[in-house]
Parts: C-alpha cells; sequence; structure tokens
C-alpha cells in the first residue's frame, strides 16, 4: 500500500510538474512575445526622436536664415529711415529755394511723397519678415518642447 501511495504520488508529481513546465513555456513564449513588440516600439521611438531631432535641425538652419534676413533688413530700413530724415532736410531747404518756382516745387513735392510710400512699404516688409520670424521662433519652441518630451 506504501508503494502505491508512492507511484501516486510520483505520477501526481509527474503530472504537475509536467504542467508547471508547460505554464513556464507558455509564459516564457509571451514574454519573449511581449519583449519583441517592445524592442519594436523602442526602435521606432529611436526613429521618431532622429526625425524630429532631423526636424529641429533644419528649423534651426531656417531659424538663422531668417534671422541674417531680419537683421538685413533692419539695417536696410535703418539706412532708409536715415536716408528718409536726410531726404526731409533737403526738400525742406529746396522748398525754401524754390518758392518762386510752383512747378519745380509741386515736382518735389510728388518725389518726397513717393519716397514716403516707397519707406512705408518698407515698413511693411520689415513687419511682416518680424512676424515669420516669430513665428519660425514658436514653431522651434514647439518642435522642442516635443523633442524634450520625447525623451
Amino acid at each position: 500500500q506504501l508503494q502505491e501511495s508512492v507511484k501516486s504520488l510520483t505520477v501526481r508529481h509527474e503530472s504537475e510538474s509536467d504542467a508547471i513546465r508547460t505554464h513556464a513555456s507558455q509564459s516564457q513564449s509571451e514574454l519573449a512575445t511581449q519583449v519583441t513588440q517592445m524592442q519594436r516600439r523602442v526602435a521606432e521611438a529611436e526613429a521618431e526622436v532622429g526625425r524630429l531631432r532631423e526636424k529641429c535641425r533644419q528649423v534651426e538652419i531656417e531659424n538663422v536664415t531668417k534671422d541674417e534676413e531680419v537683421r538685413r533688413l533692419r539695417l536696410s530700413v535703418a539706412d532708409l529711415e536715415a536716408a528718409s530724415v536726410a531726404l526731409k532736410r533737403i526738400n525742406q531747404k529746396l522748398e525754401i529755394q524754390v518758392e518762386q518756382d510752383g512747378a519745380a516745387r509741386k515736382s518735389l513735392l510728388e518725389r518726397n511723397t513717393e519716397l514716403e510710400h516707397n519707406i512705408n512699404l518698407l515698413r511693411d516688409a520689415k513687419m511682416e519678415s518680424e512676424e515669420r520670424a516669430a513665428a519660425a521662433a514658436v514653431q522651434y519652441e514647439s518642435l522642442e518642447t516635443e523633442h524634450t518630451a520625447l525623451r
């Protein structure tokens, strides 16, 4: 009877061991699948980080170009404003000199109006460039924030 109990326990032990091995094998397979999925997700995230870094680099290059354009436009506007001041002074002197000649005076006033119009156009262009530069800076900050969040 003891031998039968030992046999029964041995058979039961082998059956439980087989069930444990089967469960362990299934768990190991599931974990391997999860590891593979995680590795794929990590690779995708790394690729996205690479794409975002490239986008940031391109935006930085664009910002440098736009900053240079804004700097150049500011210098041009400053030169034009100085020229405008100088032209206004000259215009005043000329007006005093040509008070007797109505036709000459009219011609000078028309030229002055045209120059002021051109200056206004250039000021408008300057403001548009500054707005574009500000928009690019906001976009850059957004991409940088997104990049930081992905890290």
